[in-house]
């Protein structure tokens, strides 16, 4: 049997030789050796170790398989997810979507680079490397299936939603290809409220839609149904109104009352901004939705709205059905 020395000169003179595919099959093969042995810290620094090698040489689905086989190992053996561990899942996804500049052909082919992900060399080193936004998607099916198994994976009870960091990763990658339902989904449970408007900032000005303030209501709903109320009063507090202004816009009075009811724990604030902004719940299927889990999560023990004296269930036309 090979010692690990002649099997790391054997996948280093493979990848010299270009013998991409082949140095691969030896490094899982090395992979499943070590983890026999239960020698998993040398078998993730191996898989990060080549995964940058790969990465280098522009062997992007390589690179993206072998973190797979990282996360997956980190699952297999429960190793936790420590600083170490997170920051190098995070560098490797990081690297094809900032190093490579595409062409957005919905943009009159004009190069899109998120600046604020994108290294100088994306820009300046790279010019000759440059895909379509179809293609740096495909690349990055492998990157987001790692990214998203790491995030199951990271779920613990101070962290029932997933780490942080991990979300802001994915979340930054779908606002630099314009998803930003998708971009919003993840920064949601990032903790970053200021990339969060950003992302919503941007998807408002590339909206057809004449009321604007719909998709600040919305973040502010989808903070308070993970039960992060601190954020979902930073993130109001960081639009350019007055809170204390009668005259605020509907979607945002509602945001800042719910907010405010979740924050003290006031169950009869809740229903009575619920009664109140009823016409505005009716707009959008997803607003009852979001309010029974922002109910669920901040009064479960409050008796139920529909048995009260003032008929709550009436009020607002079946709406909040699924509170019961």
């Amino acid at each position: 049997m090979l010692s690990n020395d002649t099997f790391l000169a054997r996948i280093d003179s493979e990848i010299k030789e270009k013998k991409f595919y082949e140095s691969m099959q030896h490094i899982l093969t090395l992979i499943k050796r070590l983890a026999m042995r239960k020698k998993y810290d040398e078998s993730l620094e191996i898989l990060y170790k080549y995964s940058l090698i790969y990465l280098d040489e522009k062997e992007y689905i390589l690179a993206g398989e072998l973190m797979d086989e990282y996360t997956k190992l980190c699952e297999t053996y429960n190793i936790p997810l420590n600083t170490n561990i997170v920051n190098q899942l995070v560098t490797v996804f990081q690297f094809p979507y900032s190093h490579i500049t595409y062409s957005n052909t919905n943009n009159s082919g004009a190069n899109n680079v998120d600046t604020n992900t994108a290294s100088p060399k994306s820009t300046n080193e790279n010019t000759n490397n440059i895909i379509d936004k179809n293609k740096l998607e495909e690349i990055m099916l492998l990157y987001v299936k790692y990214m998203n198994r790491a995030i199951l994976y990271s779920k613990s009870v101070e962290e029932p939603n997933g780490n942080p960091i991990l979300h802001r990763v994915l979340g930054v990658y779908y606002f630099h290809v314009n998803e930003y339902s998708k971009a919003q989904g993840n920064l949601i449970y990032s903790q970053d409220v200021e990339l969060l408007l950003k992302v919503v900032n941007e998807w408002k000005a590339e909206s057809d839609e004449d009321d604007g303030d719909f998709f600040y209501l919305r973040a502010v709903l989808m903070l308070l149904a993970v039960g992060d109320v601190c954020n979902a009063k930073c993130f109001l507090y960081l639009l350019d109104y007055n809170l204390e202004d009668h005259e605020l816009p509907i979607p945002i009075q509602f945001g800042n009352v719910l907010s405010e009811s979740c924050e003290i724990r006031n169950f009869e604030l809740f229903k009575e901004a619920c009664e109140t902004y009823k016409d505005l719940i009716e707009l959008d299927s997803e607003y009852p939705h979001l309010l029974n889990r922002i109910k669920e999560i901040y009064f479960k023990d409050n008796p139920d709205p529909f048995n009260s004296d003032n008929n709550f269930e009436s009020t607002i036309s079946n709406l909040l059905q699924s509170l019961i």
